[in-house]
């Protein structure tokens, strides 16, 4: 009788695995599906738009009158914007099929020099750096992108001409935190979690659900914060390496 017993407890217990295993297959095949089709929706939506506004200014160009500078003003930044978007895509696609190995990486090196390529495209922006002098992690070549859309996300929606950046780091235990907090008008309180949702509202409107997606990747999170007296805050945590 125990050996009946014990026949049917393992019969079930394999059934129950294989069900689980099964479920969870089915969500994550599920969730790469949504995924590309978003990338893919993205893609189609924002590279066919703007191509067409490339190749409807080269055409004026192709003409007798089409020496135009702002034409090829147009045509230069929705080309540049194209090729941004492109290789948002691509990093967002390894994040999301986990590409890739991390390995150990200083983000205090890592943000000191995304900082530095931040203050030479925006050069009206005002940045202000509190940085810790080592700060391991593990990482691969995404968080990268992920840092540069913080930064770019301080500066998006501002409406000074003189926007002010703060980027923190520091370590604490097993963490790692950076913040990069704007000046800017602010996000309300009951989008704080929106804002990190995957959606088409322009090429700047994955950079935050890129940007957690990553840092996800990486066994981090990422919030929104109200700074005071004005602004938001984006906070990131992140395993420090070896703890």
């Amino acid at each position: 009788m125990a050996e009946v017993v014990l026949t049917a407890a393992l019969i079930y217990a394999l059934v129950y695995s294989y069900q689980r295993a099964h479920e969870q297959n089915t969500r994550e095949l599920e969730r790469a599906r949504d995924s590309f089709a978003f990338l893919n929706k993205l893609l189609r939506h924002h590279v066919l738009n703007r191509m067409n506004v490339v190749l409807g200014h080269l055409e004026l160009l192709s003409t007798e009158d089409g020496n135009d500078e702002g034409s090829v003003e147009v045509v230069t930044a929705q080309s540049e914007a194209v090729v941004d978007l492109v290789q948002q895509v691509r990093t967002l696609s390894r994040a999301l099929e986990g590409y890739g190995d991390l390995d150990r990486t200083d983000l205090a090196s890592l943000l000191g020099e995304r900082v530095d390529a931040f203050e030479e495209r925006y050069d009206a922006v005002e940045v202000e750096t509190d940085l810790a002098e080592r700060a391991p992690v593990e990482a691969d070549d995404s968080l990268r992108l992920a840092v540069d859309e913080l930064l770019h996300n301080a500066v998006e929606h501002h409406v000074s001409d003189q926007p002010r950046v703060r980027v923190a780091l520091e370590t604490d235990g097993d963490t790692v935190t950076v913040r990069v907090a704007d000046d800017g008008p602010g996000v309300p309180s009951d989008l704080h979690e929106a804002v990190f949702e995957r959606g088409v509202r322009g090429i700047e409107g994955i950079g935050l659900y890129l940007a957690r997606t990553v840092v996800t990747r990486h066994g981090g999170d990422v919030a929104l914060r109200d700074d005071d007296p004005r602004g938001t805050v984006v906070v990131v945590e992140l395993p420090r390496a070896g703890a």
